[in-house]
This record gives C-alpha cells, sequence and structure tokens, in this order.
C-alpha cells in the first residue's frame, strides 16, 4: 500500500487512495487500527493524523475520512482538509485549476489551490488571485470551512473566560498575556469535561499565537486548523467589529495563517507541503 506524507502548518498527516468507487463505498471502512499503526511516530510513519481519500461521484468532488493517531475517528480537520486538496490534485483528482470539494462528516468543504495567500471571494478586498498552473512540492491552500457553531455563550472557569465554538470540530478558546506562560496544565481536565480542544490565545502586534491541546492527540500540536478559526470567532466576539475580519494567526509552528470572516463564512488559507511517499 502507498502512502504519502503532507505537512500544513506543522500538522503533518499521511494519505492514501482508499477507493475510486465514490461516496457510496466510503462509509463501508474502519480504518482506525491503520492510523494507530501508520501514526505511530515510533514503530510508524508518524503523523497527527490518516486520512483516507475516495473519490467522489462528479468531477472535482472527493469524499475523506479522518482518524487521529488514537484511531478515533474526526469529523474535520482544518489542516488536513487543505492538505486533502493538495493531495488531490497531486494524485489528478481534481482539477487544480478549478474549486475542489471535500466531503466531510462535518459538511462540503469548499478548497482552492493558489500560489500566493489568496481566495477567489476575497477579490472585493483587494486580494489577488493567482492559480496554481502546474503543481510542486508546496502550495498555498485556501478552504471555506463549513458554517461555525457557538456551542454556549463564554462563561468563566479557571480564572479565565472561555469561548466555545464547533467549527468542524468542539473547541474552547481563552485568551491569556502570554502565550508562551499558557496555563496548559488545565487543558487535559477541560478536554475531558467539554470533549472538545483547548486553545489558548494571545494578541501581539497585532496578530493572535494561538497554542492547541488536540483530542485525539490528546497533546499540544504544532498547529490546529479548526483551533485557529475558533481563535478567530473568539476574537470577533471579543473585541466587536465589522463582519468582514482578516486576522493573521501563527500557530506553534510559527507559519503565518490567514483566516478571513465574513458573516457565518470562514476562510482559512496557509502553506501545505508534500513531504514524502513510501510502500509497506
Amino acid at each position: 500500500m502507498k502512502f504519502f506524507k503532507f505537512n500544513a502548518s506543522g500538522n503533518d498527516f499521511v494519505f492514501f487512495l482508499a477507493s475510486k468507487a465514490g461516496s457510496k463505498d466510503a462509509s463501508k471502512y474502519d480504518f482506525s487500527e491503520l492510523a494507530k499503526r501508520v501514526c505511530d511516530r515510533q514503530e510508524g510513519i508518524g503523523a497527527d493524523g490518516l486520512v483516507a481519500i475516495f473519490k467522489g461521484s462528479s468531477d472535482n468532488h472527493i469524499i475523506w475520512r479522518f482518524y487521529n493517531l488514537d484511531g478515533s475517528e474526526a469529523s474535520m480537520c482544518g489542516n488536513a482538509s487543505r492538505a486533502a486538496a493538495f493531495f488531490a490534485c497531486e494524485q489528478g483528482l481534481v482539477d487544480a485549476s478549478k474549486t475542489i470539494f471535500l466531503h466531510t462528516l462535518a459538511g462540503v468543504i469548499e478548497a482552492n489551490v493558489s500560489e500566493q495567500m489568496s481566495h477567489p471571494a476575497l477579490a472585493a478586498l483587494g486580494q489577488n488571485i493567482a492559480r496554481v498552473p502546474k503543481l510542486g512540492s508546496s502550495a498555498s491552500v485556501n478552504v471555506r470551512l463549513s458554517a461555525p457553531k457557538k456551542l454556549s455563550e463564554p462563561f468563566c472557569e479557571d480564572g479565565l473566560r472561555w469561548y466555545f465554538y464547533d467549527t468542524g470540530v468542539p473547541h474552547l478558546v481563552a485568551f491569556v498575556e502570554d502565550i508562551e506562560a499558557a496555563p496548559f496544565r488545565l487543558a487535559p481536565r477541560l478536554r475531558a469535561k467539554y470533549n472538545a480542544n483547548v486553545n489558548f490565545v494571545c494578541e501581539l502586534g497585532g496578530e493572535l499565537f494561538v497554542r492547541t491541546f488536540e483530542r485525539g492527540v490528546e497533546a499540544e500540536t504544532l498547529a490546529c486548523g479548526t483551533g485557529m478559526c475558533a481563535a478567530a470567532l473568539a476574537y470577533r466576539a471579543s473585541e466587536p467589529i465589522k463582519s468582514g475580519v482578516k486576522s493573521v494567526i501563527r500557530p506553534r509552528s510559527g507559519e503565518i495563517i490567514k483566516v478571513f470572516l465574513h458573516g457565518d463564512a470562514i476562510y482559512f488559507q496557509g502553506i501545505v507541503n508534500s513531504v514524502f511517499s513510501t510502500e509497506i
């Protein structure tokens, strides 16, 4: 079986082509055990998650099954959705010059592969658009996530004010003054209590710095796409401004991520790297 490793802003994922039969077959498979073996960093390839890709029944549509490294299946992963779009382009499953539709358990995600940080929906904001005429080892991938859900009103716990959103998966978000001193000791208990990822955010120099404790990994990861989007939503809620919000976000990996909020629409973009492929 051939596997392909991708890195998206610090999150690493292993992909494989599970089938080209279409969406009717995608729900029949359980790759939990495979995910645990492949994602093991000592005895496997090593990754934050495993992604099985199925070719959709319509042009430029693909279906996925996403598994965390502990074998649990997740409905959505923001960074993996960007990597999935790039993987599908490299494999010739989709036309890179057109919008790609990724079917997930959290809904349909729209993606565009570009040479620079831009998105067709943002043309009105003066963003340049540059499609990728040919694919190399890296590209900027832009996705529109499914509509977010506010899971509760902000609440206080452990001396922090928490925002609670579902941006494909549930996320708790709290703002702190020093991102390096974020109280990560709280994360495992809050993750278990609310069955959610836990994010600490600090605004500095006009940018949002985000650290995330991810469920399924059960530790801090270098980046979390849906977590950064939840951070942008929490920032908008804490600092009421216009609906059209552009946020520059830096996860633990230090890479630049851009999140654009337009009403209930979330556009999320960053660099994806094709790392290597191997057969096991």
